[in-house]
């Protein structure tokens, strides 16, 4: 099992994301101390966010940095799988 679909099991599967988005407000800032081009739960936390909300969280001073765009996609994507496994599983049972 990865770590991504660990953290989704343990922890994002448990939170409802339109809460943690009200509690976290409007001007909240995600923040880690990784590499920017490296795996980091920010981006975990920011994708979920955005695939269940329909919205965009930017990558404040990153912008610009292709392999920041890059990393955080591929994280994206990787959670996205996670997620629909985990969705297609609970239909069968």
């Amino acid at each position: 099992m990865s770590y991504i679909e660990k953290f989704y099991d343990i922890v994002l599967s448990k939170l409802d994301p339109q809460t943690i988005f009200d509690e976290l407000g409007e001007n909240s800032v995600l923040l880690c101390f990784e590499k920017p081009n490296e795996f980091c739960h920010r981006f975990l936390v920011a994708g979920w966010l955005e695939m269940n909300l329909g919205i965009e969280i930017d990558k404040f001073g990153f912008e610009n940095d292709e392999k920041v765009k890059k990393n955080k996609e591929n994280l994206k994507l990787q959670l996205k799988v996670v997620i629909e496994s985990r969705l297609e599983r609970s239909e069968l049972c």
